[in-house]
């Protein structure tokens, strides 16, 4: 059942990144703003935030910052990844960032039923991801996405699996890394730790 959520999550996380439109920085703050439980799509607000800087930006906003994920510096507003994270696991394009340490917040379930070493939960997201690259990069041939170079580790697409805010299932970022084309960024994607 978890499989079967993850596949049609992830298409749209990967889609995520290339879509979007204009978006004020109002609207986004409103939709960030809300408190309701339903699931939300944050990455396109998340990254007119970036996009766009602190000009506009309520100050209740200025304050979920490191909720969302993000930090305040100057009049910029920038991505910041879980470096509290203190296990990964590398699959052919990705490499994701873990904790399964049950005191910490955003552990995943230890449960490691075929005894890999790796907990399930990981073990199939990883499993997902693969499946999707296969499909929209090499039955689709979308084009890869751009490298962060050592951001995160290694030149792999980052995925960090943490304790989001409750109407998230997951949020793509953009990266600071520098990429040769100017119509593109980097980004990582940070999932829900548990579904």
């Amino acid at each position: 059942m978890t499989r079967n959520r993850l596949w049609f999550l992830a298409p749209w996380l990967l889609y995520t990144v290339a879509s979007g439109r204009e978006l004020s920085i109002q609207e986004s703050c409103l939709q960030l703003l809300a408190t309701s439980e339903t699931p939300s799509h944050a990455t396109p607000h998340i990254n007119n935030l970036i996009r766009n800087g602190t000009a506009s930006v309520p100050p209740e906003i200025i304050l979920k910052l490191p909720e969302l994920g993000l930090q305040r510096i100057g009049d910029k507003i920038l991505g910041f990844r879980n470096t509290d994270l203190d296990a990964t696991f590398e699959t052919e394009h990705f490499l994701l960032h873990y904790t399964s340490d049950q005191s910490d917040n955003d552990a995943v379930s230890p449960d490691d039923y075929d005894g890999n070493t790796i907990p399930d939960y990981v073990d199939q997201m990883a499993s997902v991801f693969e499946i999707v690259w296969d499909f929209y990069m090499d039955s689709l041939g979308f084009d890869h996405p751009p490298e962060d170079g050592s951001l995160g580790g290694n030149g792999k697409y980052d995925i960090y699996l943490e304790n989001l805010p409750v109407q998230y299932f997951a949020i793509t970022y953009t990266s600071n890394a520098e990429t040769s084309s100017n119509t593109s960024c980097a980004s990582y994607i940070k999932m829900r730790n548990n579904y």
